[in-house]
């Protein structure tokens, strides 16, 4: 249905299919080991120029190890919960959760480790939104609006990118991708119980700066 002929709305179709097109333009770049050796000798100037630029190149597409793409790939495919049930995925709040920490662990640049304040803060933007939807039924219109709020969120996670690492922006706007994609509710509240579980870890591994 066009916009016309919704008298002017925007359609959860619509939002996306936009935010798809927008996420094609921005993947990352994948930061493999070997991922030149089958270049031939007329690229290795490139090649060579490439690799030695900082990581903060190009912010738009951060450089993420290939274990946590590997990782949030095999959970896009998979889904939150069991197939055909609400349930979630015991593996996704076990291994796959220590899996995702592991790797968020991995940062080279100490001043983009993840602070308290910087925890609370992106947190307390996820439980709002929970809190918002809490108790709703699903349609379209309200569905429709919790896409746009999480276009939003990923908006501020955009802004902070210069303060915290690539591998937990990506971690966010992947886990925000499926929700959007989705469109439901029960995928955010299930999003939201992962993100609590991968923060607890984070905690007890000591990978949080207390300030």
């Amino acid at each position: 249905m066009s916009q016309e002929n919704r008298g002017g709305k925007i359609s959860l179709s619509d939002l996306r299919d936009q935010h798809k097109s927008e996420s094609q333009q921005t993947q990352p770049r994948i930061n493999t080991q070997n991922n030149n050796n089958n270049r031939n000798s007329s690229n290795n100037q490139y090649s060579s120029n490439t690799q030695n630029r900082p990581n903060n190149y190009n912010n738009s597409q951060p450089v993420i190890n290939a274990r946590l793409q590997e990782i949030m790939k095999g959970i896009k495919e998979k889904g939150y919960c069991e197939s055909g049930s609400n349930i979630l995925r015991k593996d996704l709040l076990s291994n796959e959760a220590n899996q995702i920490v592991e790797q968020l662990s991995k940062i080279s640049d100490t001043k983009k480790r993840l602070t308290t304040t910087q925890l609370r803060s992106f947190f307390g933007e996820v439980k709002k939104l929970s809190f918002k939807y809490e108790g709703n039924k699903m349609n379209e219109e309200i569905n429709s609006r919790m896409v746009v709020d999480l276009l939003i969120l990923k908006s501020k996670v955009e802004y902070k990118k210069d303060k915290i690492s690539p591998e937990f922006r990506f971690f966010m706007n992947e886990n925000l991708d499926i929700v959007i994609n989705e469109g439901t509710i029960e995928s955010y509240n299930n999003f939201v119980i992962l993100f609590e579980v991968i923060i607890g870890l984070l905690y007890g591994k000591g990978q949080i700066d207390n300030k």
